[in-house]
């Protein structure tokens, strides 16, 4: 009577491996995180357009913080190489504190300008509606309405 189960290889390298084709995996990963970006890019601009860059004193890091104060970024330059662990948890440490500082001294500046660009874009919206709304009038024989 054989002991070993139907499933097991009877001798050292008698199973077989599916073929992988890492080539296609790849490929639809790569098509997935360009899916993932393009639905991430709005967020991604209006962080941008409400969050602020803080270099840190020695230009070893950068930090990006919403103007609520919130860490959205963090980008380690050229100059975080020559720094020890310790003396570069420093850098962000502090860096981060005086960003977000920054943040709060800059958030009405910063909030109105995307209130502005907000508002600018939705004026922008409600004139090509009312221009489409116009030709289709004319369009129809109808009369435009008036502005």
């Amino acid at each position: 009577m054989n002991e070993t189960p139907d499933n097991e290889p009877t001798q050292p390298g008698d199973h077989q491996v599916p073929d992988f084709d890492f080539a296609a995996f790849m490929s639809g990963f790569r098509n997935q995180m360009a899916q993932l970006d393009e639905h991430a890019r709005p967020v991604r601009r209006l962080i941008e357009a409400t969050s602020i860059r803080v270099e840190s004193e020695g230009s070893e890091v950068a930090l990006t913080v919403t103007v609520g104060g919130d860490l959205v970024g963090i980008e380690f330059l050229s100059a975080a190489e020559d720094l020890a662990p310790v003396d570069l948890a420093e850098a962000i440490m502090t860096t981060y504190e005086r960003a977000k500082q920054t943040a709060r001294e800059r958030s009405p500046e910063v909030l109105g300008r995307f209130l502005d660009h907000q508002a600018r874009t939705m004026a922008q919206a409600e004139d090509l509606l009312r221009q489409a709304q116009a030709r289709r009038a004319g369009s129809d024989g109808e009369t435009p309405p008036e502005s």
